[in-house]
């Protein structure tokens, strides 16, 4: 659910994380299922461990039917159905800092064109009101703009954007997301942040370790 996602981005986005960008081309003995090519805790920092991340089937409702997508993405709804599952996980640094990713397979065609398909969402869509369980289980409605993001260059291609929620008159949520395709496998990094937008250093190192596991660069 959206509330769900506003109420556990509270955690600053603060600290820088000390990483190496990925670079060179991709290892053609990269892993090739979710479940090999999701980030686990080994793949990180000593000061990052691993959390939960349960799968949602079903997202905060858009008014714009072009929007839907991103926030489906955004809330970390996977599309089905994925022709080779599906894997995630949520990680969280000494101070607080939470980041999310999953992996899908849909076959190369299906991916390439589902890239496009969330291009060409962000540039149709816009403005858009996002509906929610609000503190205290009232409905409310949360004026949000879909924007693109500059993403890492990585894979057989990428892209990114940002949705920003304005919640109440002093508070917005701000939502990053990376998805990054390696032939049919699709990784998504996600951040979530209230009152700022999430780090962008800290949203790229991250996004680097994504690609990289992805691509089989890492270490």
């Amino acid at each position: 659910m959206y509330v769900r996602t506003a109420r556990v981005a509270t955690a600053a986005l603060t600290t820088s994380i000390l990483l190496t960008a990925c670079g060179g081309s991709a290892d053609p003995s990269a892993p090739q299922t979710p479940a090999k090519a999701v980030l686990i805790e080994a793949d990180l920092p000593e000061d990052w461990t691993a959390g939960t991340a349960p799968a949602q089937s079903k997202s905060s409702p858009a008014d714009k039917p072009e929007c839907q997508l991103l926030v489906d993405l955004a809330e970390g709804v996977r599309p089905a159905p994925a022709e080779g599952g599906a894997a995630g996980a949520s990680f969280a640094n000494a101070v607080g800092v939470s980041y999310k990713t999953s992996v899908f397979e849909l076959g190369e065609a299906d991916a390439a064109g589902f890239l496009k398909d969330v291009e060409s969402a962000v540039g149709a869509c816009g403005a858009f009101s996002v509906s929610a369980e609000a503190d205290g289980g009232a409905e409310a409605s949360w004026l949000s703009r879909a924007e693109p993001l500059a993403a890492v260059s990585a894979g057989d291609g990428s892209y990114g954007f940002s949705v920003t929620s304005t919640l109440d008159s002093d508070t917005s949520l701000h939502m990053n997301v990376v998805l990054v395709r390696q032939g049919g496998l699709i990784a998504t990094s996600r951040s979530s942040s209230i009152a700022a937008r999430p780090d962008a250093k800290e949203f790229e190192a991250f996004t680097n370790l994504v690609a990289k596991k992805l691509t089989g660069q890492a270490a």
